[in-house]
């Protein structure tokens, strides 16, 4: 509060002798007050200021984390490996085995020797994740399928000799197209099912018989799990 002000017209006073006396008490009251909004107000200032430099730096160092994540995905696609991290990512968006590797959540540009000193790390941490992935996949697909009516996989379709011999038959110079194998696979598998559930029907039938020596086909829509 300036040192100057008139507090005459707003404290209370009295007049003595023809001269008006402020309360002094209550004068330096009100200073104090000024002086601590004065500091109140500096400080909410400075916080906001502070807080706004913050927030840039933390896009200036979330931009650097995506550029060196996507850099590294670029790397990851020239050794096959790229598909299997942006999994990863789709999978579980925000926490993920590969963006929240320590190798890769990092504020720092990928360098070229950085990239060679990291390559193979991050290729045997993949390399576990689709391992583990696949195996939890493959426990969904069999707690889903009723093994007294089995139904052969997709790799056991492919691998069939009716698709072995058109991908070996089609010029090296012909696409073949996901519609190419899609046509095909429901033109074939009825006929593919006629031939492999007999022999897998067998395969468990003998596997029965080291328990009960008369197991017959009939005896499998009569097995439960206890």
């Amino acid at each position: 509060m300036p040192s100057d002000c008139n507090f005459i017209s707003v404290l209370p006073s009295e007049r003595v002798n023809g001269l008006a006396v402020a309360n002094a008490n209550i004068v330096r009251r009100f200073k104090v007050q000024h002086i601590a909004n004065e500091w109140i107000s500096r400080k909410m200032n400075e916080r906001t200021v502070l807080y706004e430099h913050g927030r840039l730096c933390q896009v200036w160092q979330d931009s650097i984390r995506r550029q060196r994540r996507d850099a590294m995905l670029d790397r990851l696609e020239e050794i096959g490996w790229r598909e299997e991290a942006e999994r990863s990512i789709q999978i579980q968006p925000h926490r993920n085995p590969f963006s929240d590797h320590i190798l890769v959540d990092q504020p720092k540009t990928l360098t070229e020797h950085n990239w060679n000193s990291i390559e193979d790390e991050l290729v045997q941490m993949l390399s576990a994740y689709k391992k583990k992935r696949l195996a939890e996949e493959y426990r969904e697909i069999t707690s889903e399928s009723d093994l007294r009516n089995p139904s052969p996989a997709l790799g056991d379709i492919l691998t069939n000799n009716i698709f072995e011999d058109l991908v070996w038959d089609t010029p090296q110079d012909d696409l073949i197209r996901d519609d190419f194998f899609r046509d095909r696979i429901l033109e074939h598998i009825p006929h593919i099912i006629e031939e492999w559930r007999p022999s897998k029907v067998g395969a468990v039938v003998d596997i029965m018989r080291r328990s009960v020596p008369g197991a017959t086909a009939n005896d499998l829509h009569l097995a439960t799990c206890s």
